[in-house]
């Protein structure tokens, strides 16, 4: 297909996460994914409303349109740590998921009746993959979909009936991608065929972003923290095993970047273990802050555990940031992350969970600087072989193409 085309090809993009604003904190992999595409397609953000956000907009070429599913004030459920955390926080936010799913699927059919859609990409099997087949139930005209599953919306959902709705779901839709190849081992246990299944994680932009700084000297004894504060993120056994880090070396401090629904509990953790000053709770920053902290910082600590209701991490871009900045990493040797982190090759892995075990992997890191920086380098090495975003949009212009071929063929030979 050639970039020259007149008409592009129009894809709609559903998602629950997107920055509200310039420099928002949210995580802005969707919009990122979909300003790198504009080269080939036009691309349609449909997202959630949120107070002081437009309704209607231009992004850097990205067209977004906000749908509102609750009254000024009362859109609890899409920012702020994602529907998963927003609903365990607070059961009450359930009332809010049918209006929730109710007004996207309106906003959904208004688009398509006023737009020529080409291909629907739905990022999160729910509730925008859901949107999106009881539209196909209802609307006539055939339009082909993609799904993206991140991996809370494929490993938080249990029971019978969430069950059941992801595997109709999958089933119904003309293309999948994963963002780990465990994910993908995941859905064909479910009985999704293989061959409807691509593992394409989404990008980091490791040339102008995310990248090392020679004029910078790390902190020796800084360890850092960076994502959202939910159960799934094992920020509690970080702050255990850092107990055990002062113990031998007694001037060490920990920084955690990020915001979410755990902060108050982390707070009383850290107190509870007198650790006062030694640990800084910095909340959300922007994207250029966070690169700072990836570059002073003597090593990046990213405790993946399975939480309780069966959610866990479906890659860890934050680990392919740190690496990006040639920050040594320490990460939970969970499935997913091994896609990124081979041990004591590039990284080192822990258990999931064992508070002594990344203990001693941090104070290695703190008393081996040569060598952890050794291993620093070979990550960035690695992860620009794979996880650029010049890689990742490549491959998504193929399942994309592959889809949708059809009809774009049809529209040019018109």
């Amino acid at each position: 297909m050639q970039e020259s085309l007149i008409h592009k090809p129009t894809l709609l993009v559903l998602t629950s996460t997107f920055p509200r604003w310039p420099n928002d904190t949210e995580p802005a992999f969707v919009y990122e994914l979909g300003k790198n595409l504009l080269d080939r397609y036009r691309v349609i953000i449909l997202a959630p409303g949120a107070s002081n956000a437009k309704s209607i907009e231009i992004m850097e070429g990205l067209q977004v349109v906000r749908f509102r599913y609750f009254f000024q004030g009362g859109e609890k459920l899409a920012y702020g740590g994602g529907i998963l955390a927003s609903l365990k926080s607070n059961p009450l936010n359930y009332v809010l998921v049918p209006f929730f799913i109710f007004f996207q699927l309106v906003a959904l059919i208004s688009l398509v009746r006023r737009e020529q859609v080409d291909l629907i990409h739905a990022h999160w099997i729910i509730p925008q993959g859901l949107v999106v087949w009881i539209f196909s139930l209802i609307y006539w005209k055939a339009i082909p979909v993609l799904i993206t599953s991140h991996g809370g919306d494929l490993y938080g959902l249990k029971g019978r009936i969430s069950g059941l709705i992801k595997k109709i779901v999958l089933l119904a839709c003309q293309g999948i991608t994963v963002v780990s190849s465990s994910m993908k081992e995941t859905l064909m246990a479910m009985g999704i065929a293989e061959k409807k299944i691509k593992v394409i994680s989404m990008g980091v932009d490791l040339t102008s972003i995310f990248t090392p700084a020679q004029d910078h000297v790390r902190a020796k004894k800084e360890i850092l923290f960076v994502g959202r504060l939910v159960e799934k993120k094992g920020l509690v056994d970080l702050i255990h095993a850092f107990k055990l880090v002062i113990k031998e070396i007694n001037d060490a401090k920990l920084i955690i970047v990020g915001d979410g629904p755990q902060r108050l509990l982390l707070e009383d953790t850290s107190r509870e273990l007198n650790l006062g000053d030694s640990i800084s709770f910095i909340g959300a920053v922007t994207k250029q802050d966070l690169v700072e902290y990836y570059r002073q910082s003597a090593v990046a600590v990213f405790p993946f555990v399975v939480a309780r209701d069966g959610d866990q991490e479906g890659l860890g871009l934050v680990v392919i940031e740190a690496l990006g900045c040639e920050c040594p990493v320490i990460a939970s040797g969970l499935d997913a992350v091994k896609d990124i982190l081979v041990h004591e090759q590039n990284g080192l892995l822990t258990r999931p969970g064992d508070r002594g075990g990344m203990a001693n992997a941090i104070i290695k890191i703190l008393r081996e600087p040569e060598w952890a920086r050794s291993l620093a380098k070979k990550g960035r090495q690695d992860v620009l072989k794979k996880f650029g975003w010049e890689i990742i949009t490549d491959r998504y212009k193929e399942v994309i193409d592959e889809l949708i071929i059809g009809r774009v063929k049809g529209r040019i030979n018109d």
